[in-house]
């Protein structure tokens, strides 16, 4: 199995004589193992599983998850047998026990016996009491209006569905059949078909799953309700399967139950995991854990939320910089069994579902009530307004988690975090050195760093792959010298008048300006991109590489006090020499939408291009481990900025047993006394590297070589 074969899907699929809609696109797909096959269906019967009957054995062993969303007529009377079955914890696993012995065996009779309903009924009892097959019930809420008379057009009736594979392809199909075998082969039926390696599908194939994501995850409550498997729905099921006679639904006894606390986790936590929970919880369940980049702050953090959720009643908030970093999130939380409410992007999407949930979880109907949220929309006025009635609800405690909480560092943002008992922030670097102002803002609110663990612990406990270091030094031209000299001394002349008297707005704008404006000319710097050019001619194109490029201009320096006029991009001064050298490469910085960036990073996966050249966005969190080489030729001197894209390419992959760092490190200039304060910044950088790097005997005396010409102590 684990085949390709859905990569030769055609974009149309009718039920007609010679073709069957469940072998020809249903079956390949499951046949390359997809880590997810979830399906909005009006009819759901196990006759369908006829269609991929030969995979069976193969999809048990592989975990593969399946997904249900589908009406509350059930075709089959042993599908209802099964789903009563495993209503409950305790039923659920005296079935996982009775079955387990056994279960491959039926699995793979049951690949020579299709037409055996009680083989289809010992797979399907195994799989949903496993957690392998989930399926909800959605009953539309005109429903409610239909006491007595049988009517089927207020029924859920949607046909859709989508895989996604563990590389990075997706498929989706909306059309009219059914997941039953009378819509996989029977029916005459068709299908459209999206694929996420065709550019004119991608549009089509993301509409496809917010639509199926947004009934799975509650988020259209105007018009549906969904109910999880329960006691209650399941006697409604099994008095309904026979004719369909509207009902008035009631809300199960708990929709979203407490995790499971029989099931085991889906990670062990490593020692130092383990040890920064413990740290934190004697800190009162308060404080910030400056865990290192790849040592699994996302994992920590969800377990202790779930270990929470086991003793008490709780509303888990998450929230996170960026929606990529979001849904990462997600992703580990549902393998946690935990279905966050997703609060980014258009507010009609997640706030109508978020409202009802709350006000379930303050009734007392739901026990945990997680949610996600990015923070431009914890920042709102719509988030906000439920939050505040969550603080003001008597029942249960709030635990609050923030990812990279440094972004938090301001006065307005800390004072709209919600008043929670359990509160934990999250960062490789909570604050840069001697930055008071913003540690005092974040210990206001998740009180101090509780527990520590740095890069170089995680690569001596072999948590990220050793990197070599390389420096490639560069010189500034006398243009720049001048421009560089003359922005030092206004920046100089302000901060004097800063430590007399406290500066005006209008002197404080100047000097944060000019600050940033010299940024911008060190990353600008014309050797730089001369020397980048001289480093690729030894290199062949190759998947898997990262550029980190300046936010700036290359300035003409024709106009002092405009040096952006008629000036250039630096990231597209980058990438043209990465084009004109051969090389694929794609932009990743805040210009790109959302969806782009998502394509960005599948092409990237997927090897479709070589390279991604990012500014500053691709710093925090996003997952790119098969990363195995990166170009520094942005000046940062902030550690933030050095830790953070430093650990993008350090975290561990398959076929990637090291990593190659390359820093364009300013290092020739005409004076070594005007220049000395600049090039012991740039060296402050090049120590923090080559202090864990793997090649330190490679590279020390031309280290040693750069400090002593500029006399810049140890």
């Amino acid at each position: 199995m684990n085949n390709k074969s859905y990569l030769n899907l055609k974009r149309k699929y009718k039920n007609r004589k010679g073709v069957n809609i469940g072998q020809e696109l249903i079956a390949p797909c499951l046949a390359g193992e997809p880590a997810l096959y979830r399906r909005g269906t009006a009819y759901f019967s196990s006759s369908s599983m006829k269609a991929y009957a030969q995979s069976m054995s193969t999809l048990i062993e592989k975990k593969v998850k399946f997904e249900i969303i589908c009406s509350p007529v059930v075709q089959d009377k042993g599908l209802i047998e099964i789903l009563e079955s495993n209503s409950t914890k305790d039923k659920k696993q005296e079935n996982v026990l009775k079955l387990a012995e056994n279960i491959m065996l039926d699995a793979v009779g049951f690949e020579d016996n299709i037409e055996n309903v009680s083989y289809r009924s010992k797979v399907l009892s195994y799989m949903i009491a496993t957690g392998q097959l989930e399926i909800k019930f959605a009953i539309p809420k005109a429903m409610e209006k239909l006491i007595t008379e049988v009517s089927y057009d207020d029924l859920y009736h949607v046909k859709n569905g989508y895989f996604v594979f563990d590389n990075g392809d997706e498929v989706a199909f909306e059309g009219s059949f059914n997941e039953s075998e009378g819509g996989h082969s029977k029916n005459i039926e068709s299908t459209l078909v999206f694929r996420s390696w065709l550019a004119e599908d991608l549009e089509r194939l993301e509409d496809t799953k917010q639509e199926i994501d947004g009934d799975w995850n509650e988020e259209n409550s105007e018009d549906l309700n969904i109910y999880p498997l329960g006691d209650e729905i399941l006697k409604k099921i099994k008095r309904i399967a026979s004719k369909i006679v509207p009902i008035k639904p009631e809300p199960s006894p708990n929709p979203n139950p407490n995790p499971n606390p029989d099931n085991d986790f889906p990670y062990d936590l490593r020692p130092h995991q383990t040890r920064a929970l413990k740290k934190w919880e004697g800190n009162n369940y308060k404080g910030i854990l400056a865990l290192a980049t790849g040592s699994g702050k996302t994992i920590t953090a969800i377990h202790a939320a779930v270990m929470t959720a086991k003793k008490e009643v709780l509303c888990v908030i998450i929230s996170v910089p960026y929606i990529v970093l979001a849904e990462q999130w997600i992703e580990v939380l549902n393998e946690y069994g935990v279905v966050p409410h997703e609060c980014f992007g258009n507010f009609r999407k997640w706030y109508p579902g978020l409202a009802s949930d709350i006000g379930r979880f303050n009734l007392g109907i739901k026990e945990f009530l997680p949610i996600i949220v990015v923070n431009a929309t914890l920042n709102g006025q719509k988030f906000q307004s439920q939050l505040k009635k969550i603080e003001n609800s008597t029942r249960g405690e709030i635990f609050m988690i923030s990812d990279e909480c440094h972004h938090h560092a301001n006065k307005n943002i800390i004072k709209k975090l919600p008043e929670a008992k359990y509160i934990l922030g999250l960062s490789a670097t909570p604050w840069n050195p001697g930055d008071d102002e913003s540690r005092l803002i974040l210990q206001s609110y998740y009180d101090d760093i509780v527990e520590t663990y740095t890069l170089e612990m995680a690569l001596k406990d072999d948590r990220l792959c050793p990197y070599s270091y390389h420096i490639h030094e560069v010189e500034m031209n006398a243009d720049e010298e001048d421009q560089y000299l003359k922005l030092t001394r206004l920046i100089s002349s302000l901060y004097k008048q800063k430590t007399e008297k406290a500066l005006s707005s209008k002197n404080q704008s100047i000097l944060d300006n000019t600050i940033f404006k010299r940024a911008r000319l060190l990353d600008g710097i014309e050797d730089k991109f001369n020397t980048l050019s001289e480093v690729l001619k030894s290199k062949k194109p190759a998947p898997y590489k990262l550029f980190y490029c300046g936010s700036g201009f290359q300035a003409s320096y024709e106009d002092e006090e405009e040096i952006e006029k008629d000036s250039i991009k630096i990231i597209d001064k980058i990438t043209t020499i990465l084009s004109d050298r051969g090389w694929s490469v794609s932009k990743f910085t805040s210009a790109e939408s959302h969806h782009d960036r998502r394509n960005i990073l599948q092409t990237f996966k997927k090897k479709q291009i070589n390279a991604i050249a990012a500014i500053k966005v691709l710093d925090e969190g996003f997952d790119v481990p098969m990363c195995d080489e990166a170009y520094f030729t942005a000046s940062s001197s902030s550690e933030r900025q050095w830790v953070q894209r430093r650990g993008r390419i350090l975290r561990k992959s398959d076929n990637k047993d090291s990593a190659i760092v390359h820093d364009f490190v300013i290092t020739k200039t005409s004076s070594t006394t005007n220049f000395r304060e600049l090039i012991g910044r740039e060296m402050a950088r090049v120590d923090a590297f080559f202090k864990s790097c793997s090649n330190k005997q490679d590279i020390k005396a031309q280290i040693q070589t750069i400090k002593d010409d500029y006399l810049i102590e140890e």
